[in-house]
């Protein structure tokens, strides 16, 4: 309503504005209400900028009726022009609210409380308030009542002005519940070909135990139940029974407040694709632009959505051209004498090739235009490439700073030529999110972060509307704290240059002592022609605490010692020699990578791969460590032939080691086991171990300098949003460098299930090692763990 009013006060400004010619000087300023209060109304001039003796401006009077709109005073603001000797008088017009005086009144109401009505309301005294502020208050009240299963819910609302009052009015909601019909099961009545589930889940209607379910409303309302109908016919549609219809809902009673809604089906035939043909094209080969509609195949099955898609790849072959306005129509023929076999004609209408003059953003009241030009694909003077386009409007949506986004052209005054608009709503890129997390590795983890995707560093004290990220994130947990604040620009200097900025402490404790780590990054990325290359230097301090005082032995029999003969400290107190020479010790690392991503879908990938290859290395020039490390991780994730079966294998090598006269410390070195590389096996537990004595009862991982990991899974979908999962991990860690000590490898295999809740992903594991590395390592056979990476 606002946007409308809006939209319409600045027509009639620019319209008014082009009357006056050149009389454009402003001769005066007043103000006309169409409420009757009866009150003074020059407060009006206080929220406008537009004085006596300034030049008239479309700009400045569109800027005054925003701003008046935005104060929330007025339920309408216009301008009026007027032609006066020597210049113009502006008139803002103006339409003032009521102001809500409590108490709210409610008639009717027995369900819910009038307690919960006026909460859902919102209103407090002071509010302004008229019919249309009332009609969004008045559709919540109601949308709750349909929640609560209420389908002919009636609500009124009434103003009552209050005599001489200047303004203040009272508010009446009136309320008539009808019956509560609460849904016990959605039916279909004549479906054969597909059952009750797909056609149930086709508008979110899930069983119980499917998770994604538990987070859809259940349709009641009549838009809502139309919806439902329209999603089960169009099931049928891209199944091929085109001449299926799905009728509206009856609802069957079932007990006092319980309803069966009933969907009657007629199904008619299945059709498979007799044959293609096009026609109306002009401009390109017949042959060429109807195979850029392969998609739909002789003899496949006849589905709308597969109709529509061959379609719009005919339009996009000529949108990739230029010529836009482009039609085409799919011309459906059943063929005489072959019953379910269906002739498709392409009936195509040729558009004209138009170039870009100019490329116009609109409604970016936050974001500045360059964080949206910079994800536009085409540039003036170009033809107007259409799917170029389409995917820039893409592109502008993922960035998920719009509540929506379009594009469209307009024409100029040059036949050929049209500006190419692109049109976006802004909408809330702020997040705030608490929570906690629960993992075989972690015990439980509460945590808390703020995001701002759409971020400006620059922008005081907004800090919006320039495309960086920026993150406080805190985890505290009963293993690991940490606090982390990072910022990142992903076109520095105008360039998709990528620059990240990010400061940390990070808190984790094993059992033999505790690793602190303060510090901070910088890093730049740029993508490739495939993938992206980077760097990044680090500066933190690394403290041990807390350490073991214990001593520790090389062998399992407690008489070799793990201590260099160079220590001149207690014997054979391995961790505290690891605290006293590497303890309190500043890395300095640059590291260098390339990284590269091609899955379908970051979530649950069924199909491409992601790897990485790096290498880094800590300088003593500034830092107190000397030491490097290579490494390369590559997933890959196969789609079976099979029904949504998917397998990954992962490959990881890394390794680390010392340039100078130090060993590498315990806090570099690396580890395997747990539910995140080696499942079956204690979390590090694999590799070279220190031992208390007693045969090896007692023993501690200390890490290696080499490490090999391998790992298969198969998952298959048992029901939506969870799979069963078996798989096998190959790992093993060599104690020098680039000696991945093959002999002393660990495998294990095992089961688990998948539960796929968007933004909570939960896994369970159940696994045996096969073959241990050693006699030493401890088994796990249970793990559990949020997310899937």
């Amino acid at each position: 309503m606002r946007m409308s009013i809006r939209a319409w006060a600045a027509a009639v400004v620019f319209s008014a504005a082009c009357v006056m010619g050149a009389e454009t000087l402003v001769k005066d300023v007043s103000v006309r209400v169409l409420d009757q209060f009866g009150t003074d109304a020059t407060d009006v001039l206080s929220f406008c900028s537009v004085q006596p003796g300034a030049e008239l401006s479309q700009e400045a009077l569109s800027k005054d009726v925003r701003a008046l709109l935005d104060t929330g005073r007025y339920g309408y603001a216009g301008v009026e022009l007027e032609k006066v000797e020597g210049g113009v008088r502006v008139v803002y017009v103006v339409k003032r609210r009521y102001r809500f005086q409590e108490p709210l009144a409610i008639k009717g109401a027995e369900y819910l409380s009038e307690r919960k009505i006026r909460k859902l309301s919102e209103l407090k005294s002071g509010d302004y308030i008229d019919e249309p502020v009332l009609s969004e208050k008045v559709s919540k009240i109601r949308d709750e009542y349909v929640k609560k299963f209420f389908p002919n819910v009636k609500i009124g609302a009434e103003i009552q002005p209050i005599p001489n009052s200047a303004g203040a009015a009272n508010v009446i909601f009136t309320v008539e519940e009808g019956e509560r019909a609460k849904v016990r099961k959605y039916r279909f009545t004549g479906n054969v070909s597909i059952p009750d589930k797909e056609l149930r889940s086709s508008f979110g209607q899930r069983p119980w135990y499917d998770p994604r379910g538990w987070f859809t409303d259940t349709p009641v309302s009549a838009q809502d139940l139309e919806d439902a109908r329209q999603m089960a016919e169009d099931v049928y549609k891209n199944a091929g029974y085109l001449d299926a219809r799905v009728a509206a809902p009856v609802m069957e009673k079932v007990g006092k407040e319980k309803v069966d809604v009933v969907f009657g089906v007629t199904e008619g035939d299945q059709y498979t694709v007799d044959s293609t043909a096009i026609r109306g094209v002009k401009l390109f080969p017949e042959r060429e632009v109807l195979a850029s509609g392969e998609r739909l195949k002789v003899d496949a099955v006849a589905g709308q959505q597969t109709i529509d898609d061959a379609a719009k790849d005919i339009r996009d072959y000529y949108g990739s051209r230029g010529y836009v306005d482009t039609a085409v129509r799919a011309v459906k023929d059943t063929v005489p004498g072959k019953p379910g076999r269906m002739a498709i004609t392409y009936d195509v209408r040729e558009g004209e090739l138009v170039y870009i003059r100019n490329i116009v953003i609109r409604g970016n009241n936050k974001t500045k235009d360059k964080v949206i030009r910079r994800e536009v694909m085409v540039s003036p003077g170009e033809i107007m490439n259409e799917p170029r386009i389409e995917r820039s409007e893409n592109r502008l949506k993922n960035l998920q700073y719009f509540k929506t986004v379009r594009h469209y052209s307009e024409q100029t005054d040059k036949a050929g030529v049209r500006d190419l608009v692109y049109e976006v709503e802004e909408q809330r890129t702020g997040n705030f999110m608490v929570g906690a997390g629960v993992s075989s590795i972690d015990n439980v983890v509460g945590f808390m972060e703020i995001t701002q995707s759409n971020f400006d560093i620059l922008n005081w004290p907004n800090f919006t509307g320039g495309g960086q990220k920026a993150r406080l994130g805190v985890e505290l947990g009963s293993r690991r704290q940490t606090a982390e604040v990072s910022w990142t620009e992903p076109w520095f200097m105008d360039r998709p240059l990528a620059l990240t900025v990010e400061a940390y402490r990070r808190m984790r404790w094993y059992d033999q002592y505790d690793e602190i780590r303060t510090g901070g990054s910088v890093g730049l990325s740029y993508p490739v022609k495939v993938g992206r290359v980077g760097m990044r230097y680090t500066l933190e301090l690394v403290e041990m605490d807390d350490v073991n005082n214990s001593e520790w032995y090389a062998d399992a029999d407690g008489t070799e010692s793990a201590v260099p003969d160079s220590w001149d400290g207690d014997a054979d107190k391995y961790f505290k020699w690891q605290e006293d020479d590497f303890g309190d010790a500043l890395n300095s690392v640059l590291r260098l990578y390339w990284a590269h991503d091609t899955r379908d879908h970051a979530f649950i990938p069924t199909k491409g791969y992601q790897t990485t290859v790096f290498g880094e290395a800590s300088e003593s020039g500034i830092g107190e460590t000397e030491y490097y490390k290579l490494g390369a991780n590559y997933r890959h994730w196969f789609r079976m032939p099979w029904h949504k079966h998917v397998l990954s294998l992962r490959g990881r090598v890394e390794t680390v080691d010392s340039y100078g006269d130090d060993e590498v410390p315990i806090y570099e070195r690396l580890f395997l086991g747990g539910p995140r590389t080696v499942r079956g096996v204690e979390y590090r537990d694999i590799g070279p171990k220190v031992f208390r004595g007693n045969d090896g009862k007692g023993h501690a991982p200390i890490g290696g300098e080499t490490l090999a990991l391998l790992t298969a899974e198969y998952t298959i979908p048992v029901f939506k949003a969870v799979r069963f999962a078996t798989f096998m991990d190959v790992g093993s860690i060599g104690e020098d460098a680039f000696d991945p000590e093959l002999s002393d490898v660990c495998v294990t295999a095992g089961v688990g299930l998948r539960i796929d809740i968007p933004g909570f992903p939960i896994r369970f594991d159940f696994a045996v090692p096969v073959v241990e590395d050693d006699d030493y390592t401890d088994d796990e056979v249970f793990s559990f763990a949020i997310g899937f990476e």
